[in-house]
């Protein structure tokens, strides 16, 4: 090997910087794409999660031809919003839930996310924490170089894991944000919480059968248990509840 080809480690490093700095400004608009052509079409289906969710937008004060819903193939129980505006209720979440108003909660929260742009500001809480993974591979890169190349995994495992923590924080935040602004929206609609509320009730309940298994630093939600807490007062005060 010649005394001025980088170091093999290096080469990786380099390469999983730039790597990281291309997820960074690609992943989100392809996924929407992506999401977008492998929804499942169903006229009916399609209608139902309209007219649930207009009435939802429009007390959020959205643009309503902004705003579209999908349903997509996927049997986990799960909804996402995507860039710009793009609602997904997955499959498997319409078997899981057990009436209506637990589906309309649901997309109730995912309306909160737009309409507190969370949308943007996700990809912003994205770079920041990957600044010190970022941080971190220069200083394995320079722990190499000075001769400590043991030390480069460690330092960057150091690195990740702090990056995976403060994005969790973040997204933890944005996740309480959504159902507070979801038992709003369902309150100006005249609907009741009461879903949502048994819907976290449910996922709290199989969380404590689980509880050894989650890292509760990692984890991007907040826990069953703390959702329920927050919207108590909402239900309780609902007219509708």
């Amino acid at each position: 090997m010649s005394l001025n080809a980088p170091h093999p480690t290096i080469r990786k490093l380099t390469f999983a910087a730039g790597f990281v700095a291309a997820l960074l400004a690609y992943a989100i608009p392809a996924q929407a794409q992506n999401n977008r052509a492998f929804a499942l079409r169903d006229t009916e289906t399609e209608e139902m999660l309209r007219n649930y969710e207009m009435p939802l937008a429009r007390a959020a004060g959205l643009d309503l031809n902004s705003v579209n819903v999908y349903l997509a193939p996927d049997i986990e129980i799960n909804a996402i919003t995507t860039y710009p505006e793009d609602i997904f209720i997955f499959a498997g979440i319409l078997l899981w839930l057990r009436k209506p108003n637990e589906l309309i909660g649901v997309m109730a929260h995912e309306t909160g996310h737009i309409s507190a742009g969370h949308l943007s500001r996700g990809e912003y809480g994205m770079k920041k924490a990957m600044i010190p993974m970022l941080l971190s591979l220069v200083a394995g890169v320079a722990a190499i170089i000075a001769g400590a190349g043991a030390l480069a995994p460690a330092i960057m495992g150091i690195g990740q894991a702090y990056a995976v923590g403060q994005f969790a924080l973040f997204t933890r935040v944005q996740e309480s944000t959504a159902d507070q602004i979801a038992a709003k929206l369902l309150l100006a609609t005249h609907q009741s919480p009461m879903g949502m509320y048994q819907t976290f009730q449910r996922f709290a309940n199989e969380e404590a059968m689980s509880a050894y298994k989650l890292d509760k630093f990692a984890v991007d939600h907040p826990s069953g248990q703390d959702r329920v807490f927050d919207l108590n007062d909402m239900v309780e005060s609902s007219p509708m509840a």
